[in-house]
């Protein structure tokens, strides 16, 4: 994806660089998904300050945190929020694809997480005491943001061209490392049993996920 982006958007890393006084590219895209990155983290961060709830702890949960007649902790809900925005900038990522084949990968690649990050968005908002019925409908939110992301992709590609398109890729780029690695892994290595399968079972699903370059 971060190659694709770099590629779309090359004319401006020429013209960034250039203003700078230097020669060469500057990694526009690789900033992008860095910005992206730190963006959702802040969010998070946010969120929690807000509700008056800190650090990234799924143990005990405070009370105070009332939506419609259920305690729902800052966690949880900051994770809706980083997940309904991931959604719709991987979907952004699909719509954004220039060919069937690249497409297909990034399909696959959302695929092979969607499930797990519903999960794990799903099991926080269980531990936080939310009904059903709220688990439901916040499920549907999301996943309906994918195909909202996907139009907003392919209209930002056909109003914006190659940059548009590496815009959209390097951000989508970003919510992936996010979903990634702070959401999932982090609490997974920290959570679990067995530390050693969790990262070994990561480890090959980073190698599984790599493997698809070949198809690139």
């Amino acid at each position: 994806m971060l190659p694709d982006a770099t590629s779309g958007l090359k004319t401006w890393a020429g013209s960034v660089q250039e203003a700078l006084g230097q020669s060469g590219e500057f990694p526009v895209a690789p900033t992008v998904a860095g910005v992206f990155f730190f963006f959702l983290c802040m969010l998070e961060a946010i969120t929690g300050q807000i509700l008056g709830h800190s650090g990234h702890s799924h143990g005990d949960l405070e009370n105070g945190y009332t939506s419609m007649d259920q305690q729902v902790s800052a966690t949880a809900i900051a994770l809706v929020v980083s997940l309904s925005l991931h959604s719709v900038l991987e979907g952004a990522g699909i719509g954004a694809q220039s060919s069937v084949a690249s497409m297909g990968l990034v399909v696959a690649a959302v695929l092979a997480h969607k499930g797990l990050a519903l999960f794990a968005m799903t099991s926080a908002l269980v531990k936080s005491n939310a009904s059903p019925r709220l688990c439901s409908m916040l499920v549907a939110m999301v996943a309906s943001c994918t195909p909202l992301g996907i139009m907003l992709g392919i209209e930002a590609q056909g109003m914006f061209g190659k940059a548009g398109q590496g815009l959209v890729l390097a951000a989508a780029a970003g919510t992936f490392l996010y979903v990634a690695i702070p959401e999932l892994l982090v609490p997974t290595f920290a959570e679990s049993k067995n530390k050693v399968a969790a990262v070994s079972l990561s480890y090959i699903g980073f190698l599984s996920m790599a493997a698809l370059a070949a198809w690139s």
